[in-house]
């Protein structure tokens, strides 16, 4: 977010011989730029204090080379000391990590190396514990998370983080397919029975769970989402595909003809960092789904 501090602007008004009679002072006193001041040295206390673990400060006076030569290295000295910190930390969560299968395969050192390049540089201790995750996944299954998927959660921020969270409690997975999916509603194509009636249900609103039209938006700005909506095969009639909403079931069997499901696409990148999430759905949302989908669909959960 870009703050611009705020500045004082003085205006100079040119003046005619003809005499003005001065303003007549008001009572009540001017609040305006005590106000602007105290605003100022507030966003001054905060950005020395940002600045401050890396060495620098608005108050210090460089007054020759040799100063900013000294104040150089510290702040150079200060940068490496912190991106080993925060390599240590993040090695340290990946320890700590119990993941349930160990292939005896080695991790690509290229893969390695950009890891550390890009790691080092994490210091939000939410982010570093999912770095931890990443290694230790990686490393048990090597070939788990592409390049793309480390630059790509390199840009997101915590706020990101949390925003995709969310959509994770609202996906699900069908039986034997790695990539996931946010179901919105279903759409039953036309026949010459159903030219004239509608056959197609109304979107759940994911707004109201969590994940409103703008955050989508952000998802797929981010490349973790698919741009579109996308529609499945035709489900056959009187045959159950069951979907994994978290720890939840849902065994669908269409109970009319030509039914699809419509539904937000995970990309590669999103679908690789799906594996870290907590397999913790969104209950209310697959209350919401079982009633949208029940008019085509006979649903059994457990």
């Amino acid at each position: 977010m870009k703050i611009e501090p705020n500045s004082t602007v003085n205006f100079t008004v040119k003046t005619t011989a003809k005499s003005v009679e001065p303003k007549q002072k008001s009572n009540e006193p001017s609040r305006g730029p005590r106000t602007a001041t105290k605003s100022s040295d507030k966003i001054a206390q905060k950005i020395n204090r940002w600045f401050a673990p890396i060495g620098l400060s608005s108050n210090a006076e460089y007054v020759d080379y040799n100063a900013k030569s000294v104040a150089a290295r510290r702040h150079q000295d200060i940068r490496k000391v912190k991106r080993i910190e925060n390599l240590n930390t993040i090695m340290s969560l990946a320890t700590n990590v119990a993941v349930a299968d160990v292939s005896e395969e080695n991790i690509d050192p290229d893969w390695f190396y950009a890891f550390i390049d890009l790691a080092e540089n994490i210091y939000t201790p939410e982010m570093q514990e999912v770095w931890g995750k990443i290694l230790a996944v990686e490393v048990s299954r090597p070939g788990s998370f592409s390049l793309r998927s480390l630059e790509t959660l390199r840009k997101l921020t915590q706020r990101d983080a949390l925003l995709f969270a969310k959509a994770c409690k609202l996906a699900s997975r069908k039986s034997g397919d790695t990539v996931p999916q946010i179901i919105s509603h279903y759409h039953q194509r036309k026949t010459l029975s159903t030219l004239f009636f509608n056959t197609k249900s109304k979107p759940i609103n994911l707004g109201h769970f969590g994940l409103s039209y703008p955050s989508l938006l952000t998802l797929i700005d981010l490349g973790l989402i698919m741009p579109s909506e996308i529609e499945s095969a035709e489900l056959p009639l009187d045959q159950s595909i069951q979907f994994k909403c978290g720890e939840s079931k849902l065994d669908i069997e269409a109970k009319k003809h030509g039914v699809v499901l419509v539904y937000y696409k995970f990309s590669t990148v999103g679908s690789e960092l799906f594996l870290l999430s907590r397999r913790q759905e969104n209950k209310d949302y697959v209350n919401a789904l079982v009633q949208a989908l029940s008019m085509v669909f006979k649903i059994k959960v457990s």
